[in-house]
Formats: structure tokens, C-alpha cells, sequence
């Protein structure tokens, strides 16, 4: 009976609709939450963002233009990390580490996606996601 029992719970778990807690952390659908940028020596606002994903494409808007600048293009991921390579062209009146770019490491808890990257010497950007 205990077998049974353990059998029953993993086939009910493989079954499960995994969303973004699942291998691919960022899944197809519709995320919206705040952007922050962390600094030891400098404050910044928070940003509300929306961030689509369609298959292994993303795009997005911020409340704040260029902060951070999203755009669209393709992205990936692997379950510990979110990759967003950004095809889009921007001028240059504004900070380039604003764009959604590069590798981001990701973590969720409760059922917020949290992704992070650091520039070191204690500045990174956080991005607080919850899937709609």
C-alpha cells in the first residue's frame, strides 16, 4: 500500500503543470511586476514592467522610457537562469545596463519569479515578476 501510495504522488507531480517553477523558470505567458537598480552609493525608483513570453521570443514595456529599456527579442532559460539577448537598437542618451540584456540569475519565491543581476561592488538590477 505505501508504494502505491508513492506512485500515485509521483505521477500526480509529473503531471503537473510546472509554470515557472518548472525547468524553464520563465514559461510562455504574461509577467508583470517592478524593476529595481540597487546601488550602495546612489538611490533609485522602482519601475513597473510587463514582460511577454511567446515560445523562446520575450518583449516589454517599463512605466519609466529606458528604465529599464525592454524592447523584444529572444530569450532562454535553464532553471537557474534567464538569458535575454535584446535586438533592438537604442540611442545612446541613456545608460545601456538599463536594457533587458544578458544573463539574469533566477529564483522564485512564493509565487514571484525574482531575477537578478549583479554588476558587482555591490550594484545590481532586480526584477520582481509575478505571471498573470
Amino acid at each position: 500500500m505505501n508504494l502505491m501510495r508513492w506512485l500515485v504522488l509521483g505521477l500526480l507531480l509529473m503531471s503537473c503543470d510546472t509554470g515557472m517553477y518548472g525547468e524553464g523558470m520563465l514559461t510562455e505567458g504574461t509577467y508583470v511586476g517592478v524593476f529595481t537598480r540597487m546601488d550602495p552609493v546612489a538611490k533609485y525608483q522602482p519601475s513597473n514592467v510587463t514582460i511577454t513570453v511567446t515560445g523562446d521570443r520575450f518583449e516589454g514595456s517599463s512605466s519609466i522610457r529606458n528604465y529599464p529599456a525592454i524592447c523584444e527579442g529572444r530569450v532562454r532559460s535553464d532553471g537557474r537562469s534567464v538569458e535575454f539577448e535584446n535586438e533592438c537598437v537604442f540611442t545612446a542618451d541613456f545608460d545601456w545596463t538599463y536594457i533587458l540584456n544578458g544573463t539574469f540569475q533566477a529564483s522564485t519565491e512564493r509565487k514571484t519569479l525574482i531575477l537578478t543581476k549583479s554588476y558587482g561592488g555591490g550594484r545590481y538590477d532586480t526584477y520582481h515578476l509575478t505571471r498573470e
